[in-house]
């Protein structure tokens, strides 16, 4: 996974003058607003805080999907057709 990561950072430090060359304004605003959700992901990370990795069995729902809760309590999810 950081190995997937660190590619994702190369390939977007490349795309930056292709990016600057189609609009320069939003290339700016991307690279302001992509520093400071790193520094603040960073500060968070330093101070402790942890990221809940979430486990297998969590379920995610598609479009028409919904959870149906029986009079027991028990959830059955309902699959859209």
């Amino acid at each position: 996974m950081q190995e997937f990561r660190r590619k994702g950072v190369h390939v977007c430090s490349v795309s930056i003058p292709f990016l600057a060359n189609v609009s320069y304004l939003l290339t700016l605003k991307l690279l302001i607003i992509i520093t400071i959700v790193y520094t603040f992901a960073e500060w968070v990370r330093l101070n402790g805080f942890r990221i809940p990795v979430l486990p297998e069995s969590i379920i995610q729902l598609e479009d028409g999907d919904y959870l149906d809760i029986g009079e027991d309590g028990q959830l059955t999810l309902q699959r859209n057709p």
